[in-house]
């Protein structure tokens, strides 16, 4: 394969709201009272409460405001699914559901563009729209 050309696209507008579809599994965790990691599934309210955190993190470290962001799972959804996939020998679980992103334009865009939940570097919490 050859890359004959590249062509940056200009990020959508998608407004202060926006309905992504997971592009892979969305890794949402929280700490237990003994340090240990707990992985939050579509399901669960406290996944929410941990994506939130996570991107809310990732704005300020980004120097952009986090001011009344929120991530949530599309519960809605018909048809979501759990995805245990092993990287380096470590098992992830994760939900392939869409999410629900909400706060200024400039912060939805990013999210858009950096994935939601943990470990987005590895590839999960890809979004599309």
């Amino acid at each position: 394969m050859r890359v004959y050309e590249v062509q940056e696209m200009p990020t959508p507008n998608f407004g202060e709201q926006f309905r992504f579809m997971a592009d892979g599994p969305v890794i949402a965790r929280q700490v237990r009272p003994d340090g240990s990691r707990e992985y939050l599934l579509h399901d669960s309210p406290a996944a929410d409460v941990a994506l939130t955190a996570t991107l809310r993190h990732k704005l300020e470290k980004a120097g952009l405001s986090a001011e009344g962001v929120s991530v949530t799972f599309d519960r809605s959804f018909l048809t979501p699914q759990h995805k245990l996939i092993e990287i380096k020998g470590i098992k992830h679980k994760g939900s392939l559901c869409p999410v629900v992103v909400q706060g200024s334009p400039e912060a939805v865009q990013f999210a858009w563009l950096v994935g939601v939940g943990e470990l987005t570097g590895s590839g999960f919490g890809a979004l599309k729209a």
